[in-house]
């Protein structure tokens, strides 16, 4: 081909002839010329790979997974039935059924168990999510342990970084984080707490307790009800 040295030429090639490996094992792709797959990547069967993806060093993709258009993985290793909407993923783990994007960013070790979603411009960066949680759209989770069935409202922020150093954040199961929520780390947030959107954390929150405002204090439901 035209305009081709040989070195990419040769580079051409061996993907193709991966990429064919692939496609006799029972991967599915739907624009094989636009699709980097290096040497090391393992795909189950019945996956679906879209155009313009980069499979990328020690990448494990389980079977029945979904890779759609413009998604990076780097030594990702996902479960089964996982779909990946245009989003990078790098030296993190998905369970089986996760879902992410389009255009998340899961990264730093980030380890999520099952059926976890990740939004739309959410990114995550060494944070370890239990099965079931939701992280919603334009949030950041980072340096965090999240329980189970844990919702992130958009917008979510943890503030990890305190201009020195990085500080860890705990959050029990069934918590509710309102959108555009602050959680300046560290903290902890007791089993199904409540945090109110806009609020700022900044203390521990006891588990079962709805903490409002900036800063987040205890709310107490006796002031705000209207009296008969």
């Amino acid at each position: 081909m035209a305009g081709r040295t040989p070195l990419s030429e040769a580079h051409r090639i061996s993907n193709w002839r991966r990429i064919q490996k692939h496609q006799k094992a029972g991967v599915i792709f739907l624009n094989p010329e636009t699709v980097e797959i290096e040497s090391k990547v393992i795909i189950g069967r019945k996956s679906v790979i879209e155009g313009n993806v980069h499979l990328l060093g020690a990448t494990a993709i389980g079977a029945g997974c979904r890779i759609e258009s413009g998604s990076r993985l780097q030594s990702a290793r996902l479960g089964k039935g996982v779909v990946i909407r245009s989003s990078y993923i790098t030296e993190s783990r998905l369970g089986d059924g996760c879902d992410a994007g389009p255009f998340a960013h899961i990264r730093g070790g980030s380890v999520l168990d099952k059926k976890v979603h990740v939004g739309t411009n959410a990114e995550l960066k060494n944070a370890r999510i239990a099965s079931g949680g939701k992280v919603g759209h334009f949030s950041y989770v980072g340096d965090a342990q999240l329980g189970r069935d844990v919702n992130v409202g958009a917008g979510c922020v943890f503030a990890n970084y305190d201009g020195r150093k990085k500080h860890h954040s705990k959050i029990g199961d069934n918590v509710f984080l309102g959108s555009n929520s602050t959680l300046v780390a560290p903290v902890t947030i007791g089993k199904g707490a409540v945090i109110g959107a806009g609020s700022v954390v900044t203390k521990n929150v006891a588990p079962s307790v709805t903490v409002v405002g900036v800063p987040a204090k205890v709310f107490i439901r006796k002031k705000w009800e209207k009296r008969a």
